[in-house]
């Protein structure tokens, strides 16, 4: 997953809130090179950069994959655990702040426990089931 940084959106307003917004005549987003577009520059581009990086940032969780992308998850099919790629439907919070994915037809989970980057990842984790469960049945 490509590294994000989230910026509160009211601190960076703060920073930046002398800027005239009536006399930009953007549509949409302020794209990089799109700032020379001004009908009256009253702030450089890079004065405009440099504040957005450095904007303080929130308090925030950054999931582990988005919908759409390909993961490994462990599935019990037919008394047989192993475990299958599919791909991730859905993303929720549990009341607990849980946050469980749902990797569609195949199982839900949490990230490292049920769900994986890698097969690698999910056949580790079954093998470290399998050991300690023969560990607490042997005990």
């Amino acid at each position: 997953m490509a590294d994000v940084r989230l910026i509160d959106a009211n601190e960076l307003t703060d920073t930046i809130e002398h800027i005239d917004w009536y006399h930009i005549s953007l549509q949409g987003t302020l794209a990089k090179g799109a700032i020379s577009q001004l009908h009256t520059p009253l702030y450089k581009a890079d004065d405009i950069y440099r504040a957005i990086e450095n904007a303080p940032t929130v308090n925030a969780v950054a999931p582990p994959c988005k919908i759409g992308d390909y993961v490994w998850a462990i599935r019990n099919r037919n008394g047989t655990i192993q475990p299958e790629r599919g791909v991730v439907s859905e993303m929720y919070f549990t009341s607990d702040m849980q946050l469980r994915i749902v990797v569609k037809y195949i199982a839900r989970g949490e990230w490292g426990k049920t769900v994986f980057a890698t097969d690698k990842e999910a056949y580790a984790a079954i093998a470290e089931r399998k050991t300690k469960n023969e560990t607490e049945s042997n005990a």
